[in-house]
């Protein structure tokens, strides 16, 4: 029997704009996107990792300024603020929904902190409203990684629009793809002057292309070249067209896989929950219990269903595992036990 495959790109589900030229299909997709999230202010990056590198230079991190981290997260978003110079603090997640714990957010905060990141993961906003309200009270900038968010929203309001900024990932395992691209969303203005330099590899050019300045000048060393291939937006589009329909049937395997993992008795598993506002990118399951785990991987093979494991804990990493971690749930170093289910159009 031919393994099925895990993820099939939902490009593969839509023709390739023909309608329009690369300049139409990229002022049609920044209409629906600004439609969809409410601003017009984001930047398209070639991933969601040039989004958090552009966020992170943005906030320019200076000697010994720390920047909290899940540990359960992509290594791309570590990779991104220590570019910039940032201290890494990791801590704990939930697992109810393998968000941030705000417990352990609290005990990493010290005076020191300037930015925490926060993941919804699977599209899944569960536990955000503490996390924000902490960075509020005590100033610190909040960086949604809403990688996984493209069509989500809390309280109706899209995720990624909800922090100082917000990355989005259009990479091919996503609800909306373009094979590999990002976004940034940038929701607060002391930030947007350098960010716009910054996205200009390090220029003025924008004021240039204004008509402000007669030419322009060299003014950032971190700047570089984040712009998006114009050849994406005939791919973003037809999608965008249908992202609805998209999350619509993704829900719907959702509720399959909720029936899959309901027929089994699990006495010590954490799995997604069906939440009205999430697109359901992602499908997972938990197991406290190896035995348990075990079965699930016997029955998911015996029955053709393909599986994958998700991010390895970065504060059990080679690379992560001198640096603080701020440990509540215990929830983060059993991650490596997630798996994922497939959710793609079929």
């Amino acid at each position: 029997m031919e393994l099925r495959p895990f993820h099939i790109p939902t490009s593969h589900f839509f023709k390739k704009s023909i309608l329009w030229n690369d300049e139409e299909a990229e002022s049609k997709v920044k209409d629906i996107l600004g439609h969809l999230l409410g601003t017009k202010s984001f930047f398209f990056v070639p991933s969601c990792f040039a989004a958090l590198e552009l966020a992170a230079y943005s906030l320019d991190f200076t000697l010994n300024d720390e920047v909290i981290l899940p540990s359960f997260t992509h290594v791309s978003v570590a990779n991104a603020f220590q570019r910039a110079g940032a201290k890494i603090i990791l801590v704990d997640c939930l697992p109810e929904t393998m968000n941030i714990d705000p417990e352990s957010v609290l005990k990493a905060i010290s005076k020191k902190t300037k930015a925490i990141v926060y993941m919804h993961y699977a599209g899944n906003s569960t536990g955000f409203t503490a996390v924000q309200e902490i960075a509020k009270s005590m100033d610190i900038a909040l960086i949604e990684d809403a990688a996984q968010s493209i069509g989500s929203s809390q309280e109706k309001k899209h995720l990624g629009t909800l922090g100082d900024f917000g990355c989005f990932s259009f990479d091919y395992q996503k609800n909306v793809e373009c094979g590999q691209g990002g976004l940034l969303v940038c929701n607060n203005e002391k930030y947007l002057e350098r960010l716009q330099r910054l996205y200009l590899n390090g220029t003025n050019q924008i004021e240039f292309n204004q008509g402000k300045v007669d030419y322009f000048d060299w003014q950032d060393f971190n700047g570089g070249n984040y712009r998006f291939s114009s050849h994406l937006f005939q791919i973003l589009l037809p999608q965008l067209f249908h992202i609805d329909t998209i999350n619509g049937i993704k829900l719907k395997n959702a509720l399959d896989n909720l029936n899959l993992i309901g027929s089994f008795n699990f006495n010590s598993a954490h799995f997604f929950k069906i939440n009205e506002e999430s697109n359901h990118q992602t499908n997972w399951i938990l197991f406290e219990d190896h035995n348990e785990e075990k079965t699930f991987i016997h029955s998911l093979k015996e029955k053709n269903i393909p599986f994958l494991k998700h991010y390895y804990p970065l504060h059990l990493s080679k690379m992560g595992k001198n640096l603080p971690f701020h440990e509540t749930t215990g929830t983060a170093k059993k991650s490596k036990n997630i798996i994922r289910l497939p959710t793609y159009i079929r």
